[in-house]
């Protein structure tokens, strides 16, 4: 992402304190969720007009993936969600839940959605308790898929089970149609700085 400094002449661009704070997000596990939460604080207390929330991920953790969920869906500013290039599981569910109207993917960006997976091993009575509540993990991921893009309840489910429960894949003309981002294209992020002096009586 492209940052385009617009800065008086008289001023340095050395007088920056506070630059503008990014937040990218690679891995959806418990260390990825630390450095979001503490980025995100960091984005936030900058007083910057929006967050970029910049994804490229392969996926992972869905537990983490709520945990960042929770800062974005409660933010006072809002959150552009920007796919560089590929934005997979809990990734696509992640920038879903940008803010209306600044969700982006680059023309040549990719998103997959699909069912959770997991791997048990252990008594059958455990593993059916783990396909439970698997099966509600999934639910609740695919209905948060269907409101962030404005879908009826079931969309996702419906979609995926049409497609004999296989990856779902979305290149961006798709994702763009499908409501899950907004634009097609990297935003650039502008940053204007000015002096003003002025006169006044006492």
């Amino acid at each position: 992402m492209h940052i385009n400094y617009k800065i008086h002449e008289n001023l340095a661009r050395e007088c920056f304190i506070n630059k503008p704070v990014f937040i990218y997000v690679n891995k959806f596990d418990e260390e990825g969720l630390f450095r979001f939460q503490k980025d995100f604080r960091k984005a936030q207390k900058s007083k910057q007009e929006i967050i970029p929330l910049i994804i490229d991920s392969y996926g992972g953790d869905v537990y983490s993936l709520f945990g960042m969920i929770s800062l974005v869906k409660t933010s006072s500013v809002p959150v552009a969600t920007i796919i560089p290039s590929k934005a997979f599981s809990c990734g696509a569910v992640l920038a879903s839940a940008g803010t209306p109207g600044k969700r982006y993917i680059s023309p040549y960006g990719s998103i997959l959605v699909h069912q959770i997976s997991i791997g048990e091993e252990g008594k059958m009575s455990e593993v059916q308790s783990s396909l439970d509540y698997a099966e509600k993990l999934n639910k609740a991921l695919l209905s948060m898929l269907d409101e962030n893009c404005g879908k009826e309840a079931g969309f996702f489910a419906k979609h995926i089970k049409s497609l004999a429960n296989v990856d779902f894949y979305l290149k961006p003309k798709e994702a763009k149609k499908i409501g899950l981002v907004d634009h097609i294209g990297i935003p650039v992020l502008s940053v204007e700085v000015s002096q003003k002096i002025s006169l006044s009586s006492k």
